[in-house]
């Protein structure tokens, strides 16, 4: 997946998204994937699962489930209905979370890959 799709306030998308980066301050009412990156602004709302290859920024509602092997961060005016699966994960005061929370190690290093 490749290329950057930005929403602007007041758009809307019914279906499923894929994209390299995306930046939503709109709505979309579908499952999102992605190979790099989600910023969800403080307006943008998605309904729907959210997958990303390296970070998801949430600053507005998402109802479905948030999965990357990266770092996600709920900035204080996120909300989160839906569980979440990160490697890091930060969540700022006032952000709110319903659902459960899976850590993951970061995978270890081979013996090939240390040589």
């Amino acid at each position: 997946m490749e290329g950057r799709l930005h929403l602007g306030v007041g758009a809307v998308v019914s279906g499923d998204v894929r994209a390299g980066t995306l930046s939503v301050d709109g709505t979309i009412e579908g499952k999102v994937e992605c190979s790099e990156s989600v910023e969800l602004g403080p307006s943008g709302r998605l309904n729907g699962d959210v997958m990303a290859g390296k970070r998801i920024n949430l600053a507005g509602q998402v109802f479905g489930n948030v999965t990357t092997p990266g770092a996600l961060r709920l900035a204080a005016s996120a909300k989160l209905e839906g569980d979440v699966r990160a490697r890091s994960f930060v969540m700022e005061e006032g952000a709110a979370l319903h659902g459960t929370c899976t850590m993951r190690a970061p995978a270890p290093k081979s013996a090939e890959a240390t040589k």
